[in-house]
């Protein structure tokens, strides 16, 4: 279970890593503000925490170490 559990947080990790360094790229195909930016960044870390809370209601629903070992796969 450890495992799964720091398999699941460096793919949070690394998810996050991953919107930050195209930030940039965006900006530069886009032509977006530093304001711009921000909407891009806050609307995708909203999407985020909608998918992980419903993960967490389907993880109570289902069983916790079942729901996340079928998220990984």
């Amino acid at each position: 279970m450890l495992v799964a559990v720091g398999i699941s947080t460096f793919l949070t990790s690394l998810d996050n890593t991953v919107i930050n360094v195209a930030l940039p790229s965006v900006a530069g195909t886009l032509g977006a503000s530093l304001s711009g930016l921000e909407w891009v960044s806050a609307s995708y870390l909203l999407g985020f925490g909608a998918v992980l809370m419903v993960g967490g209601a389907v993880a109570d629903r289902f069983g916790r170490r079942r729901t996340l070992l079928v998220g990984l796969v």
